[in-house]
């Protein structure tokens, strides 16, 4: 894979996770998380117990919004950074380009 299609990888994930920080997160959350969760809780013949931080994430709007947002902006950095002349040399040698 060469940096280019890195950078895109990172662009596009961070576009995304922003976007699911403000405009999909209800959308997830009713057709992909809620439907989840009771298919889950159908499994286990009851309720089912999350991991603390997983259960926070789910009852808290705005714990998932800055989730997705520290994500989108650490993607954003990495983006950046590989653009840089620093970045783009280390990329190209963890990438086994020498």
């Amino acid at each position: 894979m060469s940096i280019s299609t890195l950078r895109w990888i990172l662009l596009g994930s961070s576009i995304l996770g922003f976007l699911t920080a403000t405009i999909l997160d209800g959308v997830m959350m009713r057709f992909i998380i809620a439907p989840w969760l009771r298919s889950n809780q159908r499994m286990a013949g009851g309720s089912v117990r999350l991991p603390r931080f997983l259960a926070l994430l789910i009852e808290r709007r705005w714990m998932r919004t800055a989730y997705h947002l520290v994500f989108a902006a650490v993607l954003l950095a990495g983006w950046w950074y590989l653009g840089t002349p620093v970045g783009a040399r280390w990329g190209a040698t963890a990438m086994g380009g020498g």
